[in-house]
Formats: C-alpha cells, structure tokens, sequence
C-alpha cells in the first residue's frame, strides 16, 4: 500500500510503502525526511518530516506509521 505523507511547514510531500505493519526502514525514513525537509537541523516535522506528525521513530533508525 501506497501512502502519501506531507509536511505542511515547506508545503512538500512524498509517497512511500510501508511494510504490512507499517514499519519504515532506516533507509527510507532517511530518503523521506530529505524529500520532506532537507534543511540540516530544522525541527519542522517528526522523524521522517512530516507534519502534522504521522511517524513514531524506532531505536534501529527506523519509523511505525501511527496514523493511515
């Protein structure tokens, strides 16, 4: 499944596919935030850049979609 994911802040947005539970690798959550937001040091979204926030970060690096 296809999601889009936006972050309202720099009006950007991106599709990716999350695993069947909604688990993120580290690699896609680093290709996210850099589509999403790629200003080093912003604090505009979560962990994948999102905002209003959707993602919840993992220790591994990566992230579980909360809301779909």
């Amino acid at each position: 499944m296809l999601i889009k994911i936006t972050n309202s802040f720099h009006n950007s947005e991106a599709v990716c596919r999350p695993s069947d539970n909604g688990y993120l690798s580290p690699s896609q959550v680093r290709r996210l935030r850099k589509k999403l937001c790629g200003i080093e040091g912003c604090t505009c979204g979560d962990c994948v850049g999102a905002r209003p926030a959707v993602a919840e970060e993992e220790p591994d690096g990566g992230a579980f979609i909360s809301e779909k």
